[in-house]
């Protein structure tokens, strides 16, 4: 039961964390950071887009201009809530 506290608060320092983090670097976007790891799947993955549909290139554009702790802290709110559900 100890251990799954600290999972959980573990986690919820961590989201809590990124949060924090987002509003110091306000322009860390997940575009950028996939950019940096790999710029051609990113052109890759532009064109694809921009052939095939209008809207879906809107929504991935936000997507991609959005601050990637900010997304990342999200993730780790849901992967808190079904961890809680889980393990209780």
């Amino acid at each position: 039961m100890v251990v799954k506290k600290n999972i959980l608060f573990s986690l919820f320092l961590l989201s809590n964390l990124q949060l924090i983090l987002s509003l110091l670097f306000k322009r860390a976007t997940l575009g950028q950071v996939w950019y940096f790891i790999n710029s051609n799947s990113l052109v890759g993955v532009q064109k694809l887009i921009e052939t095939n549909a209008k809207f879906f290139y809107d929504f991935f554009f936000i997507f991609l201009n959005s601050n990637i702790f900010i997304i990342s802290s999200i993730i780790s709110f849901v992967i808190i809530i079904f961890i809680t559900d889980l393990l209780t």
